[in-house]
């Protein structure tokens, strides 16, 4: 299983009012909102985001398999 890495950043209070703001129209988290814009951009300059998996995401519990 991948895991998310973590980063921190701080940033202006106005950025950050901007995108709460932008998160809750788009229904998204304030981190799926950053995920969303960072991997837009990088993408828009060319550079390679590739498939990530939705970290935060609920996965279904697997159930055991039968034999035959």
């Amino acid at each position: 299983m991948t895991t998310a890495e973590e980063i921190h950043v701080r940033i202006p209070p106005n950025l950050k009012r901007a995108l709460k703001t932008a998160a809750t129209d788009e229904g998204r988290s304030v981190c799926g909102m950053t995920i969303h814009i960072l991997k837009d951009w990088l993408e828009g300059k060319g550079f390679a985001v590739g498939a990530s998996p939705r970290p935060y995401a609920k996965r279904a519990a697997s159930k055991p398999k039968k034999k035959k």
